[in-house]
């Protein structure tokens, strides 16, 4: 094994020269790159921006289009994604829409819709699309006769040129927010928030807090859940995301959140990026993976304590199902001495534990 040594320090160096030889390993060569990495700037929004490499004509371009829908009072759908990311992303997107057109006294009714894995499989795939543009999706709601002339996509969209141009032929209108890895040519939306920086909830904060201001503040929780369980590189903008973010997951006062906690055992301490990444986070995808999004989006929204428990439960046990599910695959395979590079399994594994499989095993 070879060991390259990125820096080097006397026998008879101090705990603080051989704490800034390692910060000047990782990059952090000058005393204001230290600073800024061991004191992360407030989240705000011009430093999001000059972080993300967004600017306020991208995002100004979205609001234009989403305030003509808002003053016709037209239906509006945030169309999300199944995992963790993707559920927070949903939620941070779906509650800013409401509260800005509660300001700007609109009627429009505002609606998520994350797709199910089993039934509808990942993004704006055919079967969605066609569930949303129909209404089938919405028909055993409160709004049967929800439709949407505007759809915004968080977490999800930049490479769904089929999707897209379906809804565009629909004649319904196409926000796209995401920040996966987009290809040449970029689909035919009205608009298009994209950003590799940081992750879908990342994205989605940055278009709440343009169009709240301070008020979005109130979604920093989320964003933060979204950031780290999307395994972005805690640096630069999700760094400072994170470093505010956390004391503001601690002290959050949103009941779904309280109720998850509580399961957890994690009511009366700092929550730390461990928290998020083995306890938040899994219960959530638990229940994209395994069951249904939507009661981990309706964890994340509700104001209501007892709705809280009770999803919190519900999710608690989606959790120890998907643990099992995991358990039982791995014990198929443990043992077995595997000398070849590539490996091929072949059993009765659920689908929605596959991919975690498939990532210990090559760990």
């Amino acid at each position: 094994m070879d060991i390259k040594v990125r820096a080097k320090v006397g026998s008879e160096a101090s705990a603080q020269e051989i704490f800034e030889a390692i910060l000047e390993s990782r990059g952090y060569k000058t005393a204001k790159e230290q600073e800024v990495f061991l004191h992360p700037p407030e989240p705000t929004l011009d430093y999001l921006l000059k972080e993300s490499g967004l600017t306020k004509t991208i995002l100004g371009k979205a609001k234009k289009l989403l305030d003509n829908h808002l003053a016709d009072n037209h239906d509006i759908c945030v169309f999300g994604d199944y995992d963790a990311d993707g559920v927070t992303s949903t939620a941070i997107m779906w509650q800013a829409i409401t509260a800005y057109a509660k300001l700007n006294e609109s009627t429009s009714r505002v609606l998520p819709f994350i797709p199910d894995r089993h039934k509808h499989g990942y993004g704006l795939g055919d079967k969605a699309v066609a569930e949303v543009i129909s209404g089938v999706s919405f028909g055993t709601g409160q709004f049967i006769d929800f439709a949407p002339k505007l759809i915004i996509t968080v977490d999800t969209g930049i490479v769904a040129h089929v999707g897209i141009t379906s809804f565009r032929d629909a004649d319904i209108d196409v926000i796209v927010t995401d920040h996966h890895q987009p290809e040449a040519k970029l689909p035919p939306a009205n608009a298009i928030v994209h950003t590799l920086a940081t992750s879908g909830a990342g994205v989605a904060w940055i278009v709440a807090q343009y169009l709240l201001g301070e008020p979005a503040s109130k979604l920093l929780d989320l964003a933060t859940i979204g950031v780290v369980a999307d395994m972005m590189p805690l640096t630069g903008l999700n760094r400072s995301i994170c470093a505010h973010g956390l004391k503001a997951l601690s002290q959050t006062t949103r009941p779904g959140l309280l109720a998850l906690k509580a399961a957890m055992s994690v009511t009366n301490k700092d929550l730390t990026t461990y928290d998020i990444s083995f306890g938040i986070a899994p219960r959530i995808n638990a229940a994209g993976r395994i069951y249904n999004p939507l009661d981990a989006l309706r964890l994340l929204c509700t104001s209501n304590a007892a709705m809280s428990q009770e999803l919190a439960g519900k999710i608690e046990s989606n959790n120890k199902d998907r643990q099992e599910y995991m358990d039982r695959a791995l014990k198929l395979v443990t043992g077995k001495q595997v000398d070849h590079k590539v490996i091929i399994v072949i059993g009765d594994y659920h689908e929605g534990v596959i991919g975690l499989f498939a990532g210990k095993l090559a760990g």
